[in-house]
């Protein structure tokens, strides 16, 4: 079977790509399972094979011979190529089964957990009041093509003159950002070209606070040394900060407040180096009723009003009494750690981004919480290990890691630690299961709550409640 050939299909369900999922009986393919891009299940497609390998391949679709009932058009002329998206053409209800399946899916088939026990504690997942235009922070790719988002894959950049998931001032400080490209001169603000080597700005990252209304931009650049010689880099830094400042302040309740140079560096988006341009390096943001600084470079949730439900969720689960020691890892603005001090005896927060952990002790005494809080600038593994052989233990441990997961030395760490209860804050389906198979020796799942952070996308946001054995 060449790739150039011609079938149809049925998909039977989605995988964690969105895409459609077949396979086929009928030799020559016999035991072939195929991945379709825009497929969804009970479609029927004529499809072309792009990719083969020995059990699966992909495809595209050519033509469609029946739409499912839950197919919706997509509103984004450029879905199917941003990588941004993957399920605007799936009615959102439907779209939130999926994910209740494909975490339940995941926890199995992944983390080979029992599939009647999970599916007995696996709650209905807690819509997002906003399906589009809830993101509230974002880091775009730039490059001499425009400001969007990549292709799924690639770092082929997608523009975009518009985004149904991004906030508004969002868009209005990319569409701006693109005028003053077009028209400038200034060296440090060439967009990059991976290919050619040559440019200097690579990315625009945004933070807008629903609660304040307050933008903060930051140019995620490769290196300062082009601004530095640039003998008017102060009239250029003024120029484009007016017409920032212009574009968000058309956009309702929004103003910008501050503006920043953003280094790459190895230690990724959250640990760069930051330096102000003009304004103020942060804005302030408000979860529920305790308010939060939020600092150019520290991780914050990107969906405010599910951010507050995660809140909620979190503190439910911890069933706090007043007396508890708390462990919060990959803490880091605090703000779950806030949460907790709100009914814990204290809170030690762990995080190894520098700026996350300053924003972190900030908030703290913001909130008249800085007697319960302790905060920890370092490798969660190393740290926790230093305050078991210091004798410290733990009644609640609360671990909140990126898409990665726990690191193989701080699940050891942990099973050393070894807390009565254990609440883990996941986005990534496929790392919570890898990592509750580990933990499953000596803890059991209570509940599991997912929530829908990013709507519009595949991802998951889960908080998972666990107690030690015995």
């Amino acid at each position: 079977m060449s790739t150039d050939e011609r079938l149809v299909v049925r998909a039977h369900d989605l995988n964690g790509f969105a895409q459609g999922v077949a396979h086929l009986s009928a030799t020559p393919a016999r035991g072939l399972t195929l991945f379709v891009d825009g497929l969804l299940p009970g479609e029927e497609a004529e499809v072309e094979l792009t990719e083969r390998r020995s059990r699966w391949a992909r495809a595209r679709v050519i033509r469609r011979l029946n739409p499912a009932p839950e197919r919706v058009e997509p509103p984004c002329p450029v879905f199917g190529r941003c990588g941004g998206c993957q399920l605007q053409h799936l009615d959102y209800e439907a779209g939130l089964r999926w994910k209740e399946r494909w975490l339940l899916e995941a926890l199995v088939r992944t983390g080979g957990l029992d599939r009647e026990q999970i599916a007995a504690v696996l709650r209905p997942i807690v819509p997002s009041p906003r399906t589009h235009h809830y993101r509230c922070r974002a880091r775009l790719p730039v490059s001499p093509d425009g400001i969007g988002f990549y292709a799924a894959g690639t770092h082929d950049v997608v523009p975009s003159s518009s985004c149904i998931i991004l906030d508004p001032a969002i868009a209005a400080v990319r569409d701006a950002l693109e005028l003053f490209l077009q028209a400038d001169a200034y060296d440090w603000l060439r967009p990059r070209d991976d290919g050619r080597q040559t440019g200097n700005l690579h990315g625009l990252s945004v933070q807008v606070s629903r609660a304040t209304g307050e933008v903060q931009v930051s140019l995620v650049c490769r290196s300062a040394a082009a601004l530095e010689k640039q003998p008017d880099a102060g009239t250029g830094i003024a120029a484009l900060y007016e017409a920032l400042a212009a574009a968000v302040a058309r956009v309702d309740a929004r103003r910008l407040v501050g503006l920043g140079l953003q280094l790459e560096s190895g230690a990724g988006e959250h640990g760069s180096e930051f330096r102000l341009l003009a304004g103020h390096d942060s804005i302030t943001e408000k979860i529920l009723d305790l308010r939060f600084r939020i600092t150019a470079g520290a991780f914050f949730q990107i969906n405010p009003e599910v951010t507050d439900e995660l809140h909620r969720v979190v503190l439910a689960a911890a069933g706090l009494s007043g007396g508890e020691e708390v462990l919060d890892l990959h803490c880091g603005s605090g703000t779950l750690s806030c949460r907790l001090a709100t009914g814990a005896g204290r809170v030690t927060g762990i995080d190894i981004v520098p700026a996350s952990i300053c924003d972190a002790g900030f908030n703290a005494a913001l909130n008249g919480l800085g007697g319960r809080c302790r905060f920890l600038t370092g490798d969660a593994a190393a740290l926790t290990a230093g305050l078991l052989e210091a004798g410290e233990r733990f009644d609640l441990l609360v671990v909140d890691p990126p898409r990665r997961g726990l690191e193989e030395s701080l699940l050891a760490s942990i099973e050393t630690l070894a807390p009565s209860r254990m609440i883990y804050v996941s986005c990534n389906p496929q790392t919570l299961a890898r990592d509750l198979a580990r933990l499953g020796a000596n803890y059991r799942i209570q509940s599991l709550q997912p929530l829908d952070m990013f709507p519009q996308t595949t991802h998951v946001e889960t908080v998972v409640l666990m107690s030690r054995n015995g």
